[in-house]
């Protein structure tokens, strides 16, 4: 939850400025109202790059946050960024595949759900979790087989 605290606030601001905005539309100019709408999402537009590059890099850190947690059920080991991205340089290659595989999975899992009528939706996430977690696992698993392999090298 703490690495999603950028998204949250972007959001946030960005929604204020549009409550602000319609606040200040009821006593302003149509020039001004038109300038201040144009200004808002102008400004979002410049962010919204950002914020893409950091959910996909967020989305690609996933199996390694969640793996330290899970490892010793500590959030101090899933906020340690430096652990996290060491397992994902000694293992991109394979998350790079397993998340495209992941995010293949779960679309077309999701339209056979839609395509049932909403009814498979809810019978097929539940099955495009397990899978989608057992892959995030063995590439903990791998990482940190991986990094332990890499560091006794370095050692001896």
């Amino acid at each position: 939850m703490v690495y999603y605290l950028p998204m949250l606030l972007s959001s946030f601001v960005s929604s204020g400025g549009g409550v602000v905005a319609a606040l200040l539309a009821q006593t302003m100019s149509d020039e001004a109202v038109a300038t201040l709408t144009i200004t808002l999402f102008g400004g979002l537009m410049i962010f919204a790059p950002f914020i893409y590059l950091y959910f996909g890099l967020l989305w690609v850190l996933t199996p390694f946050i969640t793996g330290s947690y899970l490892e010793n059920n500590s959030i101090k080991d899933a906020l340690n960024v430096r652990r996290v991205f060491q397992l994902f340089r000694a293992n991109w290659i394979e998350t790079i595949v397993t998340m495209l595989v992941v995010y293949g999975l779960a679309y077309m899992l999701g339209m056979v759900g839609m395509i049932l009528l909403f009814i498979g939706t809810i019978l097929v996430t539940p099955y495009n979790n397990a899978i989608m977690y057992f892959l995030f696992g063995n590439l903990y698993r791998n990482a940190v087989q991986r990094l332990e392999h890499q560091q006794q090298l370095q050692a001896g």
